[in-house]
């Protein structure tokens, strides 16, 4: 795909017309000059400078022009190489992935298969946060490799401020892995284990932390500076209360990774867990707090959804088919002259019980992992997941990126190494149906603006 992009879309497209002529200030040693419609930090085009001067120092060896510095397909093999093989290179040393068809599966995870082809932050972003986590999980309380694991964390939050909570997350699960005893299995007292770890700093902790630490004092630095976490454009990147974020977020991690699950067992122990009255004397409790669950959602999404402005606005994007078929339809109800009522509320019972399946999904494939999650994990990463994504009002999947993929590495998909095996290439085929589907409208469908004849534009995450 990544040559049938460069072959087919020679200029820049969306976020690129940022992206890339801001790097080619950077190429020309201009470092001063800075688009303010830029909101994240410039920590890809200080990449995208380097990779360039090595390209173009290579430019003898394979013969090739050196007039190729910088320039828009030598800008986007960047995030190719980081996509295509980076990317599934620190999947395999994770400790968690185990020598099997993990790191091939998740590697073609779509969004970073997508962006493999244009310049982008999210495949670097996610590959220098996930490599300082691979690092500090293998630290083995080397202080070479827990300074090198700090040194990468800070990076990758030059790529995108966000990063800065997936650090914490880091942080966290590095402590929990190497510096607490596994036979700690109680949840409380592994709990309270991590709060001692944090609070009396002994000398093999005491690094690791001071390291993270810094670089939370850094971020708290940038924020007092900046006034905000958003770079520029500022008024188009106001934080908001969108709870429903974490419902979409738990809807896409359903759909991505439905293979790695998915059987007519475990669809009915979710049905008895839920709604069998029937099961024990307990069920008519369980019963009563799945409505009530479902109402509370249905709640969340009346009253905190939130209609952003360049949702509705680019029908470039899958997203705004989502909301626009699905989503929207179902907030007709918090409209009081709504023509459709029953319309909007079947929309909305639909909605409810997909968000109530994905978050029991995601909480019991975690809970019932037999690889890594334990009580410290499992709450670094609901915490994660709510602090990035509940404050953010635009609805986006490449904000899913990074809690998806960490959710992913946290979860088994069966005891037995066969089934395990046959679940991860049906994973894999997953995702390549979606890559060439994605890939084919992104290709062999553009279409125009009546706005802005003469200008191409293409259908993309």
């Amino acid at each position: 795909m990544f040559l049938l992009v460069n072959v087919k879309v020679q200029m820049p497209y969306i976020d690129e017309i940022f992206h890339i002529p801001q790097t080619q200030r950077y190429c020309d040693e201009d470092y001063y000059s800075w688009d303010p419609k830029i909101t994240t930090p410039p920590g890809l085009y200080l990449l995208g400078v380097l990779y360039s001067k090595l390209i173009s120092s290579l430019h003898w060896m394979f013969s090739f022009s050196d007039t190729l510095y910088c320039t828009i397909p030598v800008l986007r093999s960047l995030n190719f190489i980081g996509a295509v093989i980076v990317f599934p290179l620190i999947l395999s040393f994770h400790p968690r992935s185990g020598l099997d068809f993990s790191p091939v599966s998740l590697g073609v995870f779509p969004l970073m298969a997508f962006f493999s082809s244009l310049y982008y932050t999210d495949v670097w972003s996610t590959n220098i946060l996930l490599l300082s986590l691979v690092i500090g999980l293998r630290a083995k309380k080397s202080s070479s490799r827990i300074l090198l694991s700090a040194i990468l964390a800070a990076f990758s939050v030059t790529f995108r401020q966000t990063n800065i909570v997936w650090v914490g997350f880091n942080l966290i699960t590095i402590l929990d892995d190497s510096f607490i005893p596994k036979h700690i299995s109680n949840p409380l007292l592994r709990l309270k284990a991590l709060l001692y770890t944090f609070l009396t700093l002994k000398p093999h902790t005491r690094l690791l932390i001071f390291s993270y630490g810094a670089i939370a004092a850094m971020f708290a630095i940038f924020l007092r500076i900046n006034g905000s976490i958003t770079l520029g454009d500022k008024s188009n990147h106001v934080s908001a209360l969108h709870i429903p974020q974490i419902f979409y977020f738990s809807i896409f991690t359903t759909f991505f990774s439905w293979p790695t699950w998915l059987s007519f067992n475990y669809l009915r122990i979710y049905i008895d867990d839920n709604f069998n009255l029937s099961k024990n004397r307990y069920s008519i409790l369980r019963v009563l707090l799945t409505g009530l669950s479902l109402s509370f959602i249905a709640y969340i999404q009346l009253n905190y959804a939130i209609e952003h402005p360049f949702l509705i606005a680019d029908n470039r994007h899958y997203t705004f088919y989502i909301w626009r078929r699905l989503i929207r339809p179902a907030l007709g109800l918090r409209d009081d002259f709504s023509s459709n009522r029953s319309k909007s509320l079947a929309y909305l019972v639909v909605i409810c019980l997909l968000t109530h399946f994905s978050l029991w999904n995601m909480w019991t494939k975690l809970c019932n992992s037999k690889s890594s999650a334990n009580v410290n994990t499992i709450l670094a990463l609901l915490g994660s997941v709510i602090i990035t994504l509940a404050p953010s009002p635009l609805f986006e999947p490449r904000y899913y990126i990074i809690p998806y993929i960490i959710w992913r590495l946290s979860i088994g998909t069966a005891t037995n190494h066969s089934k395990y095996n046959a679940r991860l290439l049906a994973e894999w085929w997953w995702y390549m149906i979606i890559n060439i589907t994605t890939g084919y409208f992104f290709l062999m469908y553009p279409f125009e603006w009546a706005s802005e004849p003469g200008i191409i534009q293409r259908f993309m995450w």
